[in-house]
Formats: structure tokens, sequence, C-alpha cells
């Protein structure tokens, strides 16, 4: 096992997976969050997608900032908040919770979640909790950096998404999915977006994708990524209208005109 450093994170797992689209048909996925309900619909009975209830905030120098609320159901669908469901009833489990306290009120979760990872983190080794507010302990936090770094940050690890262009073909580009975790004494795996794997510094991992998963919400992320990249060869396909809930992507797309026109 490699060392880890004390105080320091650890970059546990480092895919560069070269994708078959332009790296700007990936950035306009994660600069909105509307596709959340359709493409990763297992998401809504942890994280709340509904848009009403995220809080979006755009910078001028191009970055942006989302913030979903993590630990509760979505709020889209009233069923939803009639019991906790699979995965938070076991991560409520994992914090001393009972599931069965929510029924009928799944969306209280939430707070109960951050009392119990402020109340025992320290003691199973989270000490970086203590530095942390209610909703950093259970929410999660998507920076999007201008032009082509995210990163999807929670009290648990952050992910870092990179689009880079391919060096010969503007068809494809190399996508960059990491895992890096916080420093947590006496833990020797780590669950990231493709499974346990051991809390060390990886290597990087590079491949083609579909040759094998780069996590399940990455897959399904870059399978439209993929279709897009063929529509827009499309002879039917001369521009689309923007949506108020694409106010990110138009800014991205204003900031590359701009600099691509000088």
């Amino acid at each position: 096992m490699v060392a880890r450093e004390a105080g320091s994170g650890t970059r546990v797992m480092a895919l560069t997976v070269e994708t078959d689209c332009n790296w700007k048909v990936i950035r306009d996925n994660f600069n909105e969050s509307y596709h959340l309900p359709t493409l990763h619909p297992e998401l809504d009975t942890f994280i709340n997608d509904d848009h009403l209830e995220t809080i979006f905030e755009m910078y001028p120098n191009g970055h942006n900032r989302m913030v979903m609320k993590g630990g509760q159901p979505s709020g889209r669908d009233a069923a939803l908040a009639a019991g906790v469901k699979g995965p938070l009833d076991a991560i409520l489990r994992g914090w001393d919770i009972a599931p069965e306290m929510f029924t009928g009120n799944a969306a209280a979760a939430r707070d109960a979640l951050a009392e119990a990872k402020r109340r025992l983190g320290p003691a199973r080794g989270f000490t970086h909790y203590e530095a942390l507010d209610p909703s950093q302990l259970t929410d999660y936090y998507h920076y999007t950096l201008f032009p082509n770094v995210t990163f999807t940050v929670s009290a648990d690890g952050a992910q870092m998404l990179r689009t880079e262009p391919h060096p010969t073909d503007p068809e494809k580009c190399l996508f960059d999915h990491w895992f890096l975790m916080p420093p947590v004494a006496g833990m020797d795996e780590v669950d990231t977006p493709i499974g346990r794997l051991p809390f060390e510094r990886a290597e990087r991992d590079r491949f083609r994708h579909g040759e094998r998963t780069t996590g399940a919400v990455a897959d399904q992320d870059l399978s439209v990524a993929v279709s897009q990249q063929r529509g827009l060869h499309s002879k039917g396909y001369t521009g689309g209208m923007l949506t108020g809930q694409e106010k990110r992507i138009q800014r991205f797309h204003e900031l590359m005109n701009d600099l691509i026109g000088g």
C-alpha cells in the first residue's frame, strides 16, 4: 500500500477515457441539471434533484456552482416522501439512524444525517467533519470551472470531471474521472464511483469509452454525449433554443465564442 501523507487528500481513482465526442459536448451536460430525472433516475431517492430546491450561482469569470440537497429524496415526486428508500436507508443505518423514523416525511432525514455525522464522525476518523456546516455534511456541491473542469464535492469525497481536446481528432476528447478522498484514520478501503477501492494513491488508468465502466452515472452521461455528437452532424440540425434552465450553458457558449472571436 502506498503511504498517505498526514493531513493530505488522496487520489484513489484516476481514469482517463478516450470518448467519441468533442470536449465541449460534455461541458454542456455538466452545465445543466435537468437531465438528472431522465438520465439518472436512481439518484432521486437520496439526492433532491428538484431544480426549485437547488442553488444555482453564476460568476463573472465564467465559473458556476450548483448545490443539491443530499440525504433526502427528490421534491419532484410527493410519493418519494412516503418513506426512505435505498440507498438512503443504508446510509442512515450506517450512522445509527432508523429509516423508519421518517415514514411520511423522508425529507427530514437530511437534518438527522447531518446531526449524526457531526456527533459520530470524528470518533470514526472523519475529523474534517468538525469544520463543515450542516449543508456541507449532507449536500453535493457541484463546481464547474471554466472552461473544462468540474468538481462534485461532498463530505465523503470529491469527483474531478475534466474534458480535454483530443490531440488529433475534434470528434473525440479525453475525459478524466478522478475520485479524491480526505484523510480518514483507520480506513483501508473507500467507496468510489466504480466500487470499493484501496485507500491508496491510484495511477492513471487509460482506456476507450465502452471498454469498461467509468462509474454508473458517468457511463450514462457519456452515452448521451456520444449520441449528441452524432446528432450534431444531422442535416436537420440547424441549432437549438436554450431554456431558462440552460443559463449556464448559454454563458459557457458566450465565453467560448468571445475567446474564438477574439
